[in-house]
């Protein structure tokens, strides 16, 4: 009875082997018929998919898949076929392919898989491009929009929704494989204004998965493409400018070319947005960031302050606030306040960081700029909770470089010319001068090799290609083509005359008791009854000074003739009507130049006979 057992059990084992051998060599079978060394690899136009068929039987067959993010073909093809070519792609759209082979006993091999961009122009060597095609063709648009009322700045523009699409970015190291959904809409206020949804236009971009575009290690969503800075040097030379001046907030920007649905739209300046990662970095949680901003009538979430000119307005950009009645609005407005109020006394240095106001405003002065209510002047508290905070107001990033070079051996329009900033005061505080002062010692010794050295980085790392878009940009919209070394060489020689300038200027300031900093030194009572006007210009001959109120809307303009003093300066002093309304006043100073009266100069001062 055991052997019988045994007999049956030894007979079993014998079974199973025999079957497990059968199994085992089927799948070694199988395994050993697979195709081999399976690659993809893309090209113009063209993505190529190899692979060495050899193992495979004449029964045999293979199956390709083509997927995209909205569609899915299969392609039977035979056992012999070592390649396959695909070119019915989408520019800029991610393709998975797979190849599976089945073989003549039933079996099917593993799939070999492989993800590929498909792109039109696959030149490593060009600049990184976006390419965003947007749903069913829709285009961007926008409606020009004019300001409320007579006298608001600029133009600004509405109905300007996003676009949802797709969107793909190559030739970027630290994010090449980005590709995935996104939207787009035009941003801006004059710029977009002034054009038509058929020329250049800068646009708003914001991707469903962060990628990051710049090599700083932050995956960002939201970005800016700026459309007339990608043809020039002005905003890179802005972002550089305040990042050499010791500002602690400077977005990260490169140059790229935009494809919109197939529509080559020129080359651009990508940059960060203030409204990503950027911004933890300096705003925490229970921070804010707002502006000055001269478009305040774009929203209902705007307050003005006392001191300055009602032209601009305040905005919060972080946090997120839709009404006027907001507590976070009115707090901050409550805090302006206080702030000007304490600037105005000349002891408000110390709620604001002195040494990024010295900064940003040095920059400006460096570049020469104009238009001071379109400078968009950002501040931030890191910490804000309510009207007795006690964190420093800080400048936050330069913004808008459109009026740079333009003010050469001058200071910048937002240094002193108009009620819009509060630089005309502060450079009547003689710490804050100081301030100012010790900037520039610190860092114009080394400027022009600075930027010498920077601009020289970027024209070995991307020259040939920023030129080759810039002759493409230039053929789109019939522009004047200009290599970057051609401009570079002219912006640095203008930064180079402009800073010789401000060092004689600021080399004479302290033996002239600052005056130097201000166009028109300006020396109001404690009472706001008399004002000392004064003008450094001993070259001109018949000089006059106008002055009038803000709300009299120079309803109450009078004329004053200054004396010219042995220091080379034309003053008078004015002794105002205690009937005279508080508020901004703004004083011209015209001359004779020969074919008669023409305005010189100009600023502005806050009257308060209440102190």
């Amino acid at each position: 009875m055991k052997r019988y057992r045994f007999g049956n059990t030894v007979l079993v084992l014998l079974i199973f082997v025999a079957l497990a051998s059968v199994v085992a060599f089927s799948l070694y079978s199988s395994a050993e018929r697979d195709i081999l060394h399976f690659s993809a690899e893309a090209s113009d136009g063209a993505i190529r998919l190899s692979w060495d068929p050899t193992p495979l039987h004449s029964g045999d067959r293979l199956t390709l898949s083509i997927r995209s993010y909205d569609s899915e073909s299969v392609v039977t093809l035979s056992p012999d076929v070592s390649e396959y070519v695909f070119t019915d792609g989408i520019d800029g759209e991610k393709y998975c392919f797979s190849v599976q082979a089945l073989l003549a006993n039933g079996k099917s091999c593993p799939p070999h898989s492989a993800e590929q961009l498909f792109l039109l122009n696959q030149d490593p060597a060009a600049l990184p491009t976006v390419i965003f095609r947007t749903q069913d063709g829709l285009v961007p648009t926008f409606t020009p929009l004019d300001p409320p009322e007579e006298g608001m700045a600029g133009r600004s523009i509405t109905d300007n929704a996003y676009v949802e699409g797709r969107c793909a970015i190559t030739n970027i190291a630290s994010a090449p494989e980005c590709c995935g959904e996104a939207k787009l809409r035009v941003r801006g206020n004059t710029s977009a204004a002034m054009s038509t949804a058929a020329d250049k236009l800068p646009y708003k971009l914001v991707l469903k998965e962060p990628a990051d575009l710049f090599g700083t290690g932050r995956a960002d969503r939201h970005f800016i493409l700026l459309a007339q800075a990608g043809e020039n040097l002005k905003t890179y030379l802005g972002f550089l400018l305040g990042d050499l001046c010791g500002l602690e907030w400077t977005p990260a920007c490169r140059y790229v070319n935009l494809i919109v649905n197939d529509d080559f739209k020129g080359i651009y300046l990508l940059t960060e947005s203030l409204e990503d990662s950027a911004l933890s970095e300096h705003v925490d949680s229970d921070g804010i960031l707002f502006e000055g901003d001269a478009y305040w009538w774009k929203t209902e979430a705007y307050f003005h302050s006392r001191r300055l000119s009602h032209g601009m307005g305040y905005t919060v950009k972080y946090p997120e606030i839709k009404s006027a009645n907001d507590g976070t609005l009115r707090a901050l407005q409550a805090y302006i306040g206080m702030l000007e109020d304490q600037i105005f006394s000349g002891s408000g240095l110390d709620v604001i960081d002195e040494d990024s106001f010295a900064a940003w405003i040095m920059a400006r002065d460096l570049l020469g700029s104009g238009d001071p209510l379109g400078s968009n002047a950002y501040y931030y508290l890191r910490h804000f909770d309510g009207v007795d905070t006690k964190a420093q107001l800080a400048m936050g990033p330069l913004w808008d470089f459109d009026a740079a070079f333009v003010n050469l051996c001058n200071w910048s329009d937002q240094h002193n010319s108009t009620p819009t900033l509060y630089f005309t005061q502060l450079f009547t505080n003689r710490q804050f001068c100081q301030c100012y002062l010790n900037k520039w010692r610190s860092i114009s010794p080394g400027l022009s090799s600075d930027l010498d050295r920077q601009l020289k980085t970027l024209m070995e790392a991307e020259g040939d290609a920023i030129n080759q878009a810039r002759r493409q940009n230039a053929q789109r919209w019939g522009r004047d083509y200009i290599s970057l070394e051609e401009e570079a060489a002219q912006r640095l020689s203008w930064l180079e005359e402009q800073a010789a300038w401000m060092d004689g200027e600021l080399s004479r300031s302290e033996e002239m008791n600052y005056q130097n900093f201000t166009l028109i030194p300006l020396f109001l009572s404690d009472d706001g009854r008399q004002l000392t006007v004064s003008f450094r210009g001993s070259d001109y001959k018949r000089v006059i000074f106008a002055v009038w109120s803000e709300d009299g809307g120079q309803d109450d303009l009078e004329w004053y003739r200054p004396t010219l003093d042995s220091s080379g300066y034309w003053t008078r002093t004015i002794t105002f009507s205690p009937y005279r309304a508080d508020g901004v006043y703004y004083v011209h100073v015209y001359a004779d130049l020969g074919s008669g009266r023409e305005l010189i100069a100009g600023t502005w001062f806050f009257r308060d006979s209440r102190k």
